[in-house]
């Protein structure tokens, strides 16, 4: 059960303590700087009151700060290491190493790959998916060792004594090996939210079936399934009790810092359009090589805030379907993160006016262009007269921006406030008592000053949604000001060949999205402001999720994935996997070689389709190159010249190592095989040095390895991307110890007896390590062979359907603008009105813009790893492509 109290760590907002006047934007407060703040982020230039600067910071925090080492990382660096120590510390003792035998490292192991740091609903949603996983993997074990032991006693007599080699019973191994590993990834290729349990399922049944050729009976076969068994369900164990348990972190916690944070980023990013704006009433507006200060800092305030848009829309979710006790629910939760996309949209289409400055300089010359796909015409239509010099234009734009500068600055600050009042009624920043504290401190501070408030409400104040709404209406209503100015300053008639259309449209435009940011905020206080009407904010109470949310849950578990819903998203599934479905958003998607079926015999021949398409889909054929690589490595423990070989050497670690190496594309696959033997490299270097350090005491060496384990732990969080090259580096940094400590607790009589002679551990890391790349270079060789599905095919693929969903949208866009001229959109608030389905459309069609930038954008990293045949591949325009997409 997840409660709304947050860690100390969460980021708190205070309201601004200095007097503001009527016409003039509230000034930057102390916690206003930085889009994702933390509990090391200070006010460089003063305290809250402005009155005295702060002591300067000391290095170890500014080594923080550059780190981005706040508590909440420190606190899951900390947690993620502790199920692996403890699993190793509890297998030194005889008793609890005679369970698992020389299957402890799987008990270790599986308690890293349990992801305990993740948020609650996700761990718990990716618990349930691991249980079924094992549960599955060891009933296919068992049901496999069965077949194989059965083929034994028909083709061979009962022998005692040594096992002896049966053909028979290693072949249906290997077949019960090649069907499960094609089948489970078949199933998971379409779905990333299964994508875990298929590879803890693919563990387990390689385990048990490269095992099944050494049982005589089927008694030794269950004996063993109950040994890899317990090891499994041992490390999900030991990973749920540190989830729960160990600094727990709810969805509902992570989802209100990521609503505080993105509030902090929509007003760092109004800022940096202030000062982006500011800079072009300057004369040096079209003299930069390339582009201004102000504006790379909006474009990475605008990135940022991009980025938390899309960790809100991923977190909601999990965060409705939390058993919690608190005071938003579920729905009060969507609604929030509606009306936060509603305010982000605006500011994001702000950021636009950088680009229409930098085009007018590339047109005119006056800047190089670095887009070389730029199109002449179009550049063309922005050139000036040749009679019009740059002074001219430099004027023009200087005097419209001043223009346009008092009334975008009145309304970026009474937005600002009107976030905070929000931040401080639904308790996202402050707690309640510290921002009651808070409060009396700013009404004491300004005490002096009661003249220049008066009576003016401030955030978090009982009448500030008047306030507010008379202040976006004076706005709406004296709008028009600056254009006027504007026409009396040109004193000419607009004509549509004239450039100074051109400008028209730059003020309406940014006057328009300055207005709907004002509206949605205002949207954002009337909600908080309901809130405590209805009574919800004055207690918590027990949130359970909606019914539909849990059987929304249930249908959407094993169907493929669409970004439209987000019911399975999963941080940590590579984007490659997502599928995007590019039909109409409202309706089913048709088939284009098939009418809907009218007669009972045409939908059973509909029912029939599912099989054709099932193994002819691209998720049949990524499974049976996963198979075909598993089964390259695992016929060595089939042949009876190498099944020895296999064991004593532990391949099976190879086989492993395919089933998470494999990926679909080949630029990914060249890239996943260098980080994979990197990370095996850093794994045998730190083992080693592990083991040595502390003279191979065991009392030293667990400390020792929770303290590696613990650094590298940093990079998965802070770098996603290299999440699995991290993983991997830790699971076999813990193999190699494991298996010096396993050595000592059975002994060199009971070690032997399992086939796996000793090897010293400067000759074991060596031997992982060649493990570890025959394994990945495996994976890739499948990848390519018998030919190769690029990641730049599958970049055009996308590209095409980002085309067509843009022209959807763009559609969307055209038939919501005539409703609304003609009188036609209805009442938004009912569901079957235009239009509020042409805004649950819009709505659903940006999700899967959002998902499928993303994959187009791990895509365009991929294709540099992949060798070019020919002539060089254009990934500059490809880029430039995704960027006008995105745009």
């Amino acid at each position: 059960m997840a409660s709304d109290t947050r860690p100390d760590d969460t980021p708190y907002v205070t309201p601004d303590s200095s007097p503001r006047q009527h016409d003039e934007p509230r000034q930057e407060g102390p916690n206003d700087e930085a889009p994702m703040p933390s509990s090391n982020e200070k006010d460089k230039s003063g305290n809250a009151s402005g009155r005295s600067p702060e002591k300067k910071e000391s290095v170890f925090r500014r080594v923080l700060g550059k780190l981005g080492l706040d508590a909440l990382t420190l606190v899951m660096m900390f947690k993620a290491t502790i199920p692996p120590a403890i699993a190793l510390a509890m297998v030194q003792n005889k008793k609890v190493a005679a369970v698992y035998g020389s299957l402890d490292y799987l008990f270790a192991i599986v308690s890293v790959v349990s992801f305990p740091i993740l948020p609650r609903a996700q761990f718990i949603q990716r618990l349930v998916s691991n249980l079924i996983g094992v549960c599955l993997g060891a009933a296919i074990s068992l049901l496999g060792i069965y077949c194989a032991t059965q083929a034994r006693a028909h083709t061979s007599k009962p022998t005692t004594g040594a096992i002896v080699y049966n053909p028979s019973q290693s072949a249906v191994s290997a077949i019960w090996l090649f069907a499960s590993v094609w089948i489970a990834n078949t199933i998971s290729g379409p779905r990333p939210q299964l994508m875990f349990p298929a590879i803890i399922y693919s563990i387990f049944v390689t385990v048990c079936l490269t095992a099944a050729p050494q049982f005589s009976t089927m008694a030794l076969g269950i004996a063993f399934v109950k040994r890899v068994l317990k090891a499994f369900l041992s490390g999900l164990g030991l990973g749920t009790f540190v989830s729960l348990l160990i600094f727990p972190l709810s969805s509902r916690q992570l989802y209100f810092k990521e609503l505080a944070a993105q509030i902090q980023a929509i007003k760092g990013a109004m800022r940096a359009q202030i000062a982006y704006n500011q800079s072009l009433e300057l004369p040096s507006i079209f003299d930069a090589d390339l582009v201004s200060p102000e504006a790379q800092k909006l474009k990475a305030a605008v990135a940022g805030l991009s980025t938390l848009l899309g960790k809100v829309r991923a977190d909601l979710t999990f965060a409705k379907r939390e058993v919690a006790y608190g005071k938003l629910c579920g729905d009060d939760l969507g609604e929030v993160a509606r009306i936060l996309r509603n305010v982000t949209l605006p500011i994001l289409g702000m950021s636009t006016l950088a680009e229409i400055v930098n085009k007018i300089a590339v047109s005119n010359g006056w800047r190089q262009e670095n887009d070389k796909t730029a199109h002449s015409e179009y550049l063309s239509r922005l050139t000036v007269n040749e009679s019009t010099t740059k002074e001219d234009v430099i004027g023009e734009f200087n005097a419209m921006m001043k223009i346009l500068r008092e009334p975008f600055d009145t309304v970026t600050g009474f937005m600002e406030e009107g976030l905070e009042h929000a931040l401080i009624i639904l308790e996202l920043g402050e707690k309640p008592k510290k921002a009651k504290k808070a409060k009396q401190a700013s009404k004491s501070a300004v005490d002096d000053d009661i003249e220049a408030i008066g009576n003016e409400p401030r955030p978090g104040d009982k009448d500030f949604f008047n306030w507010l709404q008379n202040r976006v209406h004076n706005y709406h209503r004296d709008r028009a000001v600056p254009l006027q100015e504007w026409i009396k300053q040109k004193g000419v008639e607009i004509t549509p060949s004239d450039r100074n259309q051109r400008q028209l449209y730059t003020i309406l435009y940014m006057e328009h999205l300055v207005f709907c940011a004002a509206t949605a905020t205002l949207d954002l206080v009337r909600f908080a402001d309901l809130k405590v009407e209805s009574g919800s904010m004055e207690r918590n109470r027990m949130i359970l999720p909606g019914w539909f949310v849990l059987m929304r849950w249930a249908k959407a578990a094993l169907k493929a994935h669409d970004p439209e819903s987000t019911e399975h998203e999963d941080t940590q599934a590579s984007p490659e996997f997502n599928s995007v479905l590019i039909g109409q958003s409202l309706k089913k998607k048709k088939d284009p070689e098939r009418l809907p079926p009218a007669t009972a015999w045409e939908r059973f021949g509909n029912s029939l389709q599912v099989f054709p398409n099932f193994f002819g889909s691209p998720a049949a054929a990524f499974g049976l190159r996963v198979a075909c690589a598993t089964l390259t490595i695992g016929i060595v423990a089939y042949l009876r010249t190498s099944a020895r070989f296999f064991v004593e050497q532990r391949l099976i670690w190879a086989l492993i190592i395919i089933t998470i190496s494999m990926t679909m594309t080949a630029g990914s696959s060249t890239f996943g095989f260098f980080c994979r033997t990197l990370g095996s490299f850093f794994a045998m270097i730190f083992s080693i040095t592990n083991y040595y350090i502390v003279d191979g005491k065991t009392g030293g060496i667990i400390p020792i390895l929770w303290l590696i384990i613990f650094c590298e732990f940093y990079f998965a969080l802070k770098y996603p991307r290299f999440v699995i090259m991290v993983i991997l580096t830790i699971v076999t940094h813990i193999l190699i110890i494991g298996y010096q400590l396993e050595s000592r607790q059975l002994g060199p009589a009971l070690q032997k007896s399992s086939g796996q002679p000793y090897y010293p551990i400067y000759e074991l890391a060596p031997y992982r390590l060649a493990t570890v790349a025959a394994g990945s270079l495996v994976a890739f060789f499948w990848t390519i062979f018998p030919y190769p599905v690029t990641a730049r095919a599958e970049l055009r693929k996308g590209l095409g359907a980002s085309l067509y969903l843009l022209a959807q949208f763009y559609s969307n866009v055209h038939a919501t603008v005539v409703s609304r001229l003609e009188g036609t959109e209805g009442n938004p608030d009912l569901k079957e009105s235009p239009a509020a389905m042409l805004e649950k459309q819009r709505t659903k069609l940006l999700s899967k813009l959002l998902v499928l930038l993303d994959q187009l954008r791990a895509h365009s990293s991929f294709t540099k790893w992949e060798p070019s045949l020919g002539g060089k591949y254009p990934k500059e325009h490809y880029d430039a492509i995704i960027s006008k997409v995105s745009k």
